[in-house]
């Protein structure tokens, strides 16, 4: 996977999912090598990122980040090898603890320093397949 020096981060919440599918082919055509799709309010990240793979090429799609307190481990892992396998290995999963105003709504696994700590190791060995 080539995701060359430049990408695009953008929020796509305004836009239609056609809108975006256009968008996605302009940054295609101007050869960035990634497109960074943020977790916050709108759509959910995997599904639109396997949504644009399908209507590229080569560009390659990334979560921008993706809230480790979202979805458990193993269904962040399953969200990211069904995106790489459908997008034909054009998918780069990032992952985060998001910011201090989306805390309050993180998943019940404690959202503290450690427990961001925690949530994140445990996305990462499961992401890899180490449970």
């Amino acid at each position: 996977m080539d995701i060359t020096k430049y990408g695009v981060w953008f929020f796509y919440d305004g836009m239609t999912a056609a809108q975006s599918v256009e968008f996605a082919r302009t940054v295609e055509k101007h050869r960035y090598g990634a497109l960074w799709i943020p977790e916050a309010v709108g759509r959910e990240p995997f599904a639109h990122a396997a949504y644009l793979a399908a209507q590229t090429e080569r560009l390659v799609f990334a979560t921008g980040i993706a809230n480790i307190y979202a979805r458990d481990p193993l269904t962040m892992a399953a969200a990211a090898k069904t995106v790489g396998e459908l997008s034909g290995g054009r998918f780069l999963l990032g992952i985060g603890v998001s910011h201090k105003r989306a805390l309050p709504c993180a998943r019940a696994q404690g959202a503290g320093a450690g427990g961001a700590r925690r949530a994140a190791s445990q996305d990462a060995r499961a992401v890899r397949g180490g449970g």
